[in-house]
């Protein structure tokens, strides 16, 4: 009685009537899908590539800028200490921070081997990590910009009840 016998059948490795074992048969059946899921995957890493380098650059500009001008005997942003100018100057950071890094995921993700055991799991991780960075980028952008037009518009918040209280008398 030899090994082989006295194990279960399913312990090895099985061969079809051409001598092909089923990840032979899955790879050349599946070929034609790999190489189109490549070629999806590069285009929409580089399409998404150049956003993440609009977005990125567009977050350095807001970091590396006061909203509202800085003290010309200290050279401190005006409103220093003012809560807003607090959100604003974190809500840039993270749109910075997760700009580069979907920067850098896109990157990965064109630069990767895309093998058919790639699909599997490390390309859609990284696919969704990059997305998932590229919304809270810009997430965190549109806050900043929110944040830098209150700024600007403080003093137009003021007047506007007297604008809204005056405008139906005006109408008639």
């Amino acid at each position: 009685m030899s090994v082989r016998n006295s194990l279960p059948r399913y312990y090895f490795i099985r061969y079809n009537k051409e001598g092909k074992i089923a990840k032979e048969i899955f790879k050349e059946s599946h070929q034609e899908l790999t190489s189109k899921g490549r070629e999806w995957l590069n285009i929409i890493s580089n399409s998404c590539s150049m956003v993440a380098t609009l977005v990125a650059c567009v977050s350095f500009s807001t970091i590396a800028t006061a909203p509202v001008g800085i003290k010309e005997d200290s050279s401190k942003p005006t409103f220093e200490r003012h809560l807003g100018f607090l959100l604003y100057a974190v809500s840039s950071l993270i749109a910075l921070v997760f700009s580069v890094t979907f920067t850098v995921t896109f990157l990965a993700i064109l630069t990767a081997r895309c093998k058919m055991g790639d699909f599997k799991r490390r390309l859609p991780q990284k696919l969704l990590l990059a997305l998932t960075c590229l919304f809270i980028s810009i997430g965190a952008m549109l806050v900043c910009f929110c944040d830098a037009h209150f700024f600007l518009l403080k003093d137009v918040w003021k007047t506007m009840p007297l604008l809204y209280t005056h405008w139906p008398a005006s109408r008639q």
